[in-house]
């Protein structure tokens, strides 16, 4: 039999060898079934988010030879078949077989240069790990089954790390991560709140997989049938068996949906009050991570049964039942279904059961470990990189536990037949003619590299960075979807903008800036790979600008924009000339970002994705914490909270940490972060406080105190005890920096405000006649829209609050929907668009017609919801009064139809 490796398609990387440095792909090794390529996908498309190139490996002729093409990924095959059940002459020339196809693996390998290798299982597995390991290459697995393969249980000897779906898969060194799950999936809501508005028959969805279960579908029809129950049924039964499992209902008289494939599962999870399925892996994964009881039928004939010992996992804590596929499975179906149909109790603690098991952010924890381990060089099995010290003596018990598995010797002779085994792919004449990327010009390295190109330039953060390196000098190009404001004044500074992204758009580029809503598969990114062209995200770029200046940045749940707002007026007013970088028009700038001429930058850094870590300022800011954009920190508090303690350890040692110890936590991070503290707040304890508090119409007057005893008198041109804390800030950094008291007080008396942040845009009168106030405002966090509600009645106490908001993102919805409904339920009058995604799948029970219902049943108010932000106009003239005051809230888009309100003056159809 021949052996060789077959790449499926052009590589799109042609220097993937080692001069590829950062953008060397790890490659994945997985295929035979589906278990093990649907996680390495789930995987892959994180690590391809995160702008990491992903390559495969896999067996010739096997499933994922089809599966993995169609997500974009090149796969290099090899000819290798599994050696159980093939008799004693397959079994014979094994060896040989294993040798080459090791060898075929090894070329693949030389040739793509992986900066690690990962296997989940399969064919392929075991000779592309067994290469990765004698090229020294870092090697991790991922086993999916409690009951490990025969593939992975021999890689597991020599891997650096080894991760499991379940925990107790391996006796020693495993690290149970969960199996990557389809976000749409995992980002369902809660069983309870999924579970609370249902009546009528039961919904019970069964599962048999892409290839069917005969003998689900030849019990669950008879089962049923025999119990009489009222049940809405969907089946999925595959291709092959739909007309078997269809005239099996129609005999047994049971009315289902019979479905060979079921498209959207996130959806059909939804629907669904109780599963019966295999035990499969990642459907295990999905049932846990949705939360819901199922009734678990393992398939009998599994190698090493492990879906029996998958099941037990669920069974053992209460979240599922058991039963074997056997003559009597239709009768034990009968009386397991009899109790679990009619006990709704039940099936609610065995759904919440499943949900305590769930780990939802399983592909975002292997991606970080993979990351990791890529970058430690070769450090031999059983080490691991990021260990915390576990104190004294814990690091003789860890090489007790841990003995290396081949003394040096070995090392040596596994160099060398690799060596031997698997020869470069190209002579040293052929590596030095490959085309290097070379600087345009002598001189600063700097200026080098002139051309940058920013997709998506439209973006406040993008447009802003995009603005100061056109003041710089820099020449500055741009791609968006859309055509806005920000856009259009870059085209007037001399930038060229494109509508839409295309690969010709990066030609010609030095540098590729990127925002984080860009997609991994864009084409310019694409592109831009391929060209070796540096691709940097948009706080990385952030960073660069920063590392020619004193930095200066904010953090915090809320408040940002307005607190670097304000902290670069109390600079521009003391004579420091900051640069900065914001997250929304500053008004009396017009504009997002300005170049300034002093040596301070002061800039937004955007925790919700993380990206903050990658800034190095001076002076750090931190003005709350709160549960937010959890979907990137593992929908886990505690990552979000040590995520905020990492950004205040990278400033340098005589850096300075400006905490506002009004938030809880903040104020617990104050009293243990190892650097220079300057505190702020309301409370008595800060070091810089505001006394003496009233709101005044549409301006905050109070008493500011500073650190060496003065106070002075303070009006604040905005409304609410909010902005009260984030001019406190704005303060406190202007005094660490020299600006006197009065250029303090002078900068926030005359600070014009910012757009969407309350922003007042005057009298407009409605198709009835009403005159009303209308304020624009970027809120769309319940504490957000507390802190504005308190401001709004504050400061016009006798007008009707009216507030028409847009929520954004169905996952924030899910996660505070509570809240949501109880700040929402203390307003006047109330209407709400459909939730902008966000990008996001919608999730059931997380729209805005379930958040109406649950604003309605507090009996406060009767919320009026329109399907889009456009069809406001046409709704909110009915629900206006003369002397209104009406809020326009949300991160959407339902600023615009605000603007267009103001610059009509008139809502409600046609002006007449």
């Amino acid at each position: 039999m021949s052996v060789s490796a077959n790449p499926s398609q052009k590589p799109a990387h042609p220097c993937a060898g080692t001069e590829q440095g950062e953008n060397r792909p790890v490659m994945i090794l997985a295929g035979g079934t589906g278990g093990h390529i649907f996680p390495a996908l789930a995987v892959a498309k994180v690590l391809r988010a995160r702008g990491v190139p992903v390559v495969w490996l896999g067996a010739a002729g096997r499933m994922e030879t089809q599966l993995v093409p169609q997500h974009g990924i090149e796969i290099d095959t090899i000819e290798i078949g599994g050696l159980r059940g093939k008799g004693v002459l397959a079994l014979f020339g094994a060896p040989l077989r294993i040798m080459r196809a090791i060898r075929a693996a090894g070329f693949v390998l030389r040739r793509r240069a992986p900066r690690a290798v990962v296997s989940f299982g399969g064919f392929a597995a075991g000779p592309g790990g067994i290469a990765a390991r004698l090229l020294k290459l870092p090697l991790l697995v991922h086993e999916q089954n409690r009951a490990p393969g025969l593939t992975n249980k021999v890689l597991a000897r020599v891997a650096r790390r080894v991760l499991t779906g379940f925990p107790g898969s391996f006796a020693a060194r495993e690290e149970a991560v969960g199996n990557p799950v389809r976000a749409e999936i995992a980002a369902l809501a809660p069983p309870a709140q999924r579970f609370a508005s249902r009546d009528g028959a039961v919904r019970l969805l069964v599962l048999g997989g892409s290839q069917g279960a005969r003998a689900l579908n030849q019990a669950l029809p008879r089962a049923l049938a025999a119990l009489g129950a009222q049940v809405d049924v969907r089946h999925q039964c595959g291709e092959k068996l739909r007309d078997e499992a269809a005239q099996a209902y129609t005999k047994a008289g049971v009315a289902a949906s019979v479905e060979a494939f079921i498209g959207d599962m996130a959806a059909a999870y939804a629907w669904a009050d109780l599963i019966v399925c295999r035990a499969g892996a990642s459907t295990l994964a999905e049932l846990c991570a949705v939360g819901i009881g199922s009734v678990l039928v393992p398939f009998a004939a599994a190698v090493d049964d492990h879906q029996t010992r998958n099941a037990d996992y669920l069974v053992e804590r209460g979240a599922a039942v058991l039963l074997k596929q056997d003559d009597a499975l239709a009768t034990n179906l009968q009386g397991v279904l009899r109790d679990l149909l009619g006990n709704r109790a039940r099936r609610l603690s065995m759904a919440e059961a499943a949900r305590s098991l769930a780990k939802p952010d399983a592909a975002e924890r292997i991606a970080d470990i993979i990351l990791e381990e890529a970058g430690t060089g070769d450090r031999g099995p059983g080490t691991r990189s990021g260990t915390r010290d576990q104190g004294p003596g814990a690091g003789d018990k860890q090489d007790q536990q841990q003995k290396p598995m081949y003394t040096d010797n070995f090392h040596g002779q596994a160099r060398s037949a690799a060596a031997t085994l698997f020869p470069g792919p190209r002579s040293r004449r052929e590596r030095s003619s490959r085309m290097i990327r070379r600087l345009h010009d002598t001189g600063d390295l700097v200026r080098a590299f002139p051309r940058v190109h920013f997709v998506g330039i439209g973006g406040t953060g993008m447009s802003g960075i995009a603005e100061v390196m056109l003041t710089l000098g820099y020449e500055v190009s741009g791609s968006d979807n859309a055509d806005n404001a920000a856009t259009r004044r870059l085209v007037t500074l001399g930038a060229r903008v494109m509508r839409g992204h295309s690969a010709a758009n990066v030609l010609g580029t030095d540098c590729v800036v990127v925002s984080s809503a860009i997609r991994d598969d864009n084409p310019e990114l694409m592109e831009a790979r391929s060209q070796r062209i540096p691709i940097m995200p948009r706080a990385a770029m952030l960073a660069e600008l920063m590392r020619f200046r004193r930095g200066i940045a904010v953090a915090g749940t809320h408040g940002k924009t307005t607190t670097t707002s304000l902290a670069a007026a109390v600079l521009s007013e003391g004579g420091l000339d900051p640069t900065f970088v914001i997250g929304g028009q500053l008004l009396a700038a017009g504009a997002n970002a300005k170049l300034g001429g002093g040596q301070w930058l002061v800039a937004e850094a955007d925790e919700s994705d993380g990206s903050f870590l990658r800034l190095n300022p001076l002076i750090s800011v931190i003005t709350n914490i709160d549960a937010d954009h959890l979907e990137n920190y593992g929908n886990d508090f505690a990552r979000v909270q040590a995520a905020f303690a990492e950004f205040l350890q990278r400033l340098p040692f005589y850096g300075l940490a400006v905490l506002c110890i009004d938030d809880p936590e903040v104020a617990a991070l104050a009293a243990k972060t190892p650097r220079h503290v300057m505190s702020y707040g309301l409370s008595e304890n800060a070091d810089v406080r505001a006394e003496d508090v009233v709101q005044d119409g549409p301006r905050m007057r109070f008493t500011l105190r500073l650190p060496e005893g003065s106070s002075t008198p303070v009006t604040l041109a905005l409304p609410g005890r909010h902005n009260v804390l984030n001019a406190l800030a704005a303060a406190a950094i202007g005094w660490q920096l020299g600006v006197a008291p009065e250029a303090i007080a002078s900068a926030l008396q005359s600070f014009a405000g910012i757009g969407r942040r309350f922003n007042d845009l005057g009298e407009v009168t409605t198709a009835a006649g009403a005159r009303v106030r209308l304020v624009d405002d970027y809120g769309h966090h319940p504490r957000e829209l507390a802190a504005v509600f308190a401001a709004t009645r504050g400061g016009w106490p006798d007008r009707r609050l009216v507030v028409a908001f847009q929520p954004h993102r169905y996952s924030r919805t899910r996660d505070q929907f509570d809240a949501f409904a109880a700040v929402l339920s203390e307003v006047d009058a109330l209407v709400l668009s459909e939730v902008y995604p966000a990008g996001e799948a919608p999730i059931p029970g997380a729209d805005a017609r379930s958040l109406a219902r649950a604003i309605r049943a507090r009996g406060r108010s009767e919320p009026v919801v329109v399907g889009q932000v456009a069809e406001l106009s046409n709704v909110l003239p009915d629900v206006l009064q003369d002397g209104d005051l009406l809020l326009m809230m949300g991160a959407g888009d339902i600023g615009y139809v605000a603007q267009h309100i103001a610059q009509d003056g008139f809502i409600g159809g046609a002006k007449p």
